[in-house]
């Protein structure tokens, strides 16, 4: 197409309109725009001020929690250091004086405390545990005496040991008192258990092996064996 015709097209009238039209509508374009825009300018300068200072509000609310919690913090320290002090001090007190009435309390308390300890060591002895088989009655069928019951005094040795425990703990305790009188002591040693007392037990069953067939029992030891030929002795069995 040559110039002459793209001259002719231009100032034909449906072209002139056509492009009327599209300047009109550009220019109606940017009218939106420009008024959106100062819209934008205006709520801009009406909106961010407020934001602006509700966030400088917080912003020193922060600074203000974070320099309260660092004077907290500092005076937290100063008082776990005042009472780091205090309890050394009252425990150095503490410990001065227990070692002063400990180191006057009456010989009567180590002489009990001692007692107890070698009664202890005298329970754990093997000598202080015993079993015996309790009377039996006649049996028809066997036509003689069958063998009671086995009892042992393995729960009376466990109590006396533990009171000779807890009867060394009261009379360490009994050191620190100001005054402590010989019945309080005699009183705590006179309620030493007996071991005399004896209840029913049953040997433990042989253990069976992977197959299903049952060890042999244990072996007695020559003391049981003598304990217990004693007490058949005793019993008539």
């Amino acid at each position: 197409m040559d110039e002459n015709t793209l001259k002719a097209l231009e100032n034909h009238p449906a072209v002139i309109e056509i492009k009327r039209k599209q300047d009109a509508e550009a220019l109606e374009q940017r009218r939106q725009w420009a008024g959106e825009l100062k819209q934008a300018q205006v709520a801009k300068k009406k909106n961010l001020p407020p934001l602006k200072k509700e966030l400088d509000g917080k912003r020193g609310a922060v600074d203000a929690a974070r320099q309260a919690l660092k004077e907290a913090e500092t005076e937290a320290n100063r008082a776990q250091a005042a009472l780091d002090r205090e309890t050394q001090r009252l425990n150095f007190t503490i410990t001065g004086l227990e070692g002063q009435l400990r180191g006057t309390a009456s010989p009567a308390i180590d002489e009990a405390i001692q007692f107890f300890r070698d009664k202890f060591y005298e329970l754990r002895r093997p000598g202080s545990l015993q079993r015996r088989a309790a009377l039996g009655k006649f049996s028809l069928i066997h036509l003689k005496w069958m063998p009671g019951e086995k009892e042992s005094n393995s729960e009376a040795i466990k109590k006396a040991m533990d009171y000779c425990n807890t009867a060394i703990k009261k009379l360490e305790a009994l050191k620190i008192e100001p005054a402590v009188s010989a019945t309080e002591i005699e009183k705590i040693g006179e309620a030493m258990p007996g071991i005399d007392t004896f209840e029913v037990f049953e040997d433990p069953k042989p253990f069976a092996d992977v197959k299903g067939k049952f060890l042999p029992p244990r072996i007695p030891s020559k003391t049981e064996r003598l304990l217990d030929k004693a007490n058949r002795v005793i019993h008539g069995i």
